[in-house]
């Protein structure tokens, strides 16, 4: 997959920053004739915690990674892969991970868009995948997958999910910014009731009270 990845343009050192199924998500869906066009890899911004300044509400950037990659295809589209990866044991049951361009620059292209999660477990060697080929709600320039109660029982060792989706701009200059957005349900038993609304390049969440973790993070690939 990295000679693969080479051959689209991608350098050798975003290859390197790429986990196996990030390079997996890309090898299996990107267009034949795609060529790079960007990448970016960052945590999530909160301030240190000796700051003093951090919600509760909130998942910290040493938890959660969001990212992005980018590849222009010869008809014009956009090939676009936002992740994210958890760095410490959690489950993901009830969780929301949501991605927005926005729509008065782009509008997605309908077809081709899902989002592989996969899931190590504690036990060394084994994981499992689950894939969702739907979006739970989509708009003209994002999409958001909402995983079921039945995905994520119990706390696992390690958790990634990738999403690919396609889009066109509709203007000659490109805007490469777009928004990554998740929301964590960490309530013991039973789901949390909330809801999540993409808007003009916003995601937004609304009830969940103290039981809800959420971040967001404008990245431009």
């Amino acid at each position: 997959m990295d000679s693969f990845l080479l051959d689209l343009g991608m350098p050798s050192g975003t290859i390197e920053n790429l986990t196996y199924f990030g390079k997996l998500e890309i090898f299996n869906t990107v267009d034949e004739d795609a060529v790079f066009d960007g990448y970016t890899e960052e945590d999530v911004y909160l301030p240190e915690e000796n700051d003093g300044d951090i919600s509760l509400f909130s998942i910290p950037k040493s938890q959660l990674q969001l990212k992005v990659s980018g590849f222009k295809n010869s008809d014009g589209t956009y090939s676009i892969y936002p992740s994210f990866i958890w760095k410490t044991k959690n489950r993901l049951r009830n969780d929301t991970f949501s991605f927005v361009l926005d729509n008065n620059n782009w509008t997605t292209v309908a077809g081709n868009v899902g989002l592989n999660i996969h899931m190590v477990n504690a036990t060394p060697g084994i994981t499992d995948k689950f894939y969702y080929d739907r979006p739970s709600s989509s708009s003209y320039s994002g999409h958001r997958f909402q995983i079921p109660q039945n995905h994520g029982k119990t706390n696992h060792k390690h958790y990634e999910g990738h999403a690919h989706f396609k889009a066109k701009s509709k203007k000659s200059k490109v805007d490469k910014r777009i928004i990554l957005s998740y929301g964590n349900d960490t309530t013991s038993s039973g789901n949390l009731s909330y809801s999540v609304s993409i808007g003009i390049f916003s995601v937004s969440y609304s009830g969940g009270g103290k039981n809800l973790r959420t971040t967001s993070e404008t990245l431009s690939w």
